[in-house]
């Protein structure tokens, strides 16, 4: 399975890579203009970042700097507490074994691509004007950067749907659903979610009429899904408008329609223990599910909702003289999804805070003990000599 999923990644990945060496599409005089901001153009780059964002670039690098610096701190610190605490505490920490937490890694997994192949190109392009790299590479870096995006957004709407079908559909023993949330086939689901998001981008991947390619956008100065101008519709709304519609509305119904019967579910289950057993709290812990069901949810809505009216258009129509820098400021908070996710938990699970301080305090001795042995071997070696 790990060498499957290794596989899966690495053509998903590389994939975009060889479509932009096979193909050689003609390019028409506004995508000229922003083949000049890549290595492969010639021309001048004083175009290639709008205005309003090269005299606000320090804000902006900053809030990106701090934003990759707390995710990948954060996702790795994910990524490697919950693996160790799952093989050294196990009989602690038996929650470790569920779905669940295959696919918190995995959403860690996808935060830290993110912030590591997406965000460093993006402070790159405003502290440098202009991309330097190739216009290959930024055919690249947009196609994996949204497939990576969108992931992450199905994979949040995956957690909901597992936990809603732990804590709701296994109370009344549905048969074979214990089997769909097994971590077999969990580990299988985010595979596919790879691949559905894959399919969904595949149609500007391979450059289908009509869904725009993945290049330099000048207009906001970043790898994008964008269209000619010759080329585009009379609708204000972009390709990647409304790939990001699909991939973030989809998500959203799944984790409203989940947090709705967990809700109910667990309300329901009071009651009926209340009738049952007057005085007797219920097996379900109410009030620790919903703070953290309610706080993934609001995390994820007020995150991504304030990216629509970028993708309809809307700045563009209310703000046309500070477009890029609305939207700039718009996606500053919007990257914040990106090194927030995991602070949740922390938050609001008392596990997580025992697994990440007891991952770090064994880290720590052992750092320690390897240093003090290391001395005392030194040590003994300058007494015998």
């Amino acid at each position: 399975m790990a060498r499957l999923s290794i596989i899966v990644f690495s053509v998903l990945i590389l994939l975009p890579l060889i479509q932009t060496t096979t193909a050689n599409p003609t390019l028409l005089p506004y995508c000229d203009a922003a083949l000049d901001c890549t290595t492969s153009g010639t021309g001048s780059q004083a175009h290639c970042l709008p205005q309003s964002i090269k005299e606000n670039k320090k804000i902006f690098i900053t809030n990106i700097i701090v934003v990759i610096i707390i995710g990948t701190i954060g996702h790795l610190l994910t990524l490697f507490a919950l693996p160790y605490a799952r093989i050294y505490y196990s009989q602690r920490f038996p929650s470790l074994s569920s779905s669940t937490t295959i696919l918190l890694l995995h959403l860690a997994l996808c935060d830290l691509l993110y912030c590591l192949l997406g965000l460093t190109v993006q402070a790159s392009i405003y502290n440098n004007g202009h991309l330097n790299a190739s216009e290959s590479f930024c055919f690249w870096n947009g196609s994996v950067r949204n497939l990576i995006a969108y992931t992450d957004f199905f994979t949040m709407a995956l957690i909901a749907l597992t936990r809603c079908i732990s804590i709701v559909f296994t109370q009344y023993n549905v048969p074979g659903i214990t089997k769909f949330s097994s971590p077999k086939v969990t580990m299988i689901s985010c595979l596919l979610l790879w691949l559905l998001t894959f399919i969904i981008l595949s149609p500007t991947t391979f450059g289908a009429e009509g869904f725009g390619t993945f290049g330099y956008d000048q207009t906001h100065g970043k790898c994008e899904i964008k269209q000619c101008k010759e080329q585009a519709s009379d609708s204000n709304i972009s390709p990647s408008g409304w790939y990001f519609l699909g991939a973030s509305t989809v998500p959203c119904l799944i984790i409203i329609a989940s947090y709705i019967m967990i809700s109910l579910f667990i309300t329901a289950h009071s009651r009926r223990m209340t009738k049952v057993h007057p005085g007797r709290k219920s097996t379900v812990d109410a009030t620790r599910i919903n703070v953290t069901v309610l706080a993934i949810a609001i995390s994820y809505f007020i995150f991504t909702f304030p990216v629509l009216p970028i993708e309809f258009g809307l700045l563009d129509t209310y703000f046309p003289e500070n477009t890029a820098f609305y939207s700039l400021c718009i996606m500053s908070w919007y990257w914040w999804i990106y090194a927030s996710n995991f602070i949740i938990y922390v938050v609001t699970t008392q596990d997580f805070r025992t697994i990440y301080r007891l991952f770090l305090g064994d880290l720590a001795f052992k750092l320690c003990a390897n240093s003090f042995a290391d001395k005392n071997i030194a040590s003994i070696k300058n007494m015998s000599n």
